[in-house]
């Protein structure tokens, strides 16, 4: 039986590749402990989708429309030029999620830095850290969530302040940022790309 040696490895390690592929592991990464989060506090299940999914779901993002990756604006995410975007199997929701909130985050803090308009995404398009608190909740039991816990002023949900929690349900609605068609648990809707000849999970306009 062939086994894989440490050298191996190295060499897989030293491969010249055109993205940064450093960044995209420690992204991936975060999505991946972000989704378990977000599965555990939920009390859930479906965890193994969603962490195949996000290797893909990472790239397709991030690794730019030069590499065959989305061409969208995180800060108008359905505006008519870009990418469309569906996720086929449903329940893999959560990396999606995690992703969004990870994205969301880092242009929210990178703006608070600078003040530079260029990274400002309106609260209510931008899924942020405290829309964890979202999945898999309704927008009526969101509402005075943070009030019924004493926790309605309190720093670490400053987010939550007049645009409130998104609620995120166990697949992806059209309304979600990228994405544009509910595919549903199965792939339910996922004839609306059935004339797409692209990547297995992305639409393009």
């Amino acid at each position: 039986m062939a086994s894989i040696t440490q050298s191996a490895v190295s060499a897989v390690k030293r491969l010249n590749v055109p993205y940064d592929r450093e960044r995209l592991d420690d992204i991936g990464f975060l999505t991946s402990m972000t989704l378990v989060l977000l599965g555990n506090y939920a009390q859930t299940g479906h965890y193994g989708g969603p962490l195949a999914y996000t290797p893909y779901n990472v790239s397709v993002h991030l690794a730019g429309p030069d590499l065959g990756g989305l061409r969208y604006d995180y800060r108008r995410p359905k505006h008519p030029y870009c990418d469309k975007f569906m996720l086929a199997a449903g329940h893999c929701a959560p990396t999606c999620y995690a992703l969004w909130m990870i994205m969301g985050e880092a242009l929210a803090r990178k703006f608070e830095a600078t003040g530079e308009r260029r990274y400002y995404v309106q609260p209510e398009l931008a899924m942020l850290s405290v829309d964890a608190l979202g999945f898999r909740r309704g927008a009526g039991a969101l509402a005075t969530l943070l009030k019924d816990h004493g926790l309605a002023d309190h720093p670490k949900f400053a987010q939550a302040k007049g645009r409130g929690i998104r609620a995120l349900s166990g697949h992806i609605e059209s309304t979600d940022v990228t994405n544009d068609v509910n595919g549903g648990p199965s792939g339910v809707g996922i004839a609306s790309k059935a004339s797409s000849r692209c990547a297995p999970d992305t639409l393009r306009s």
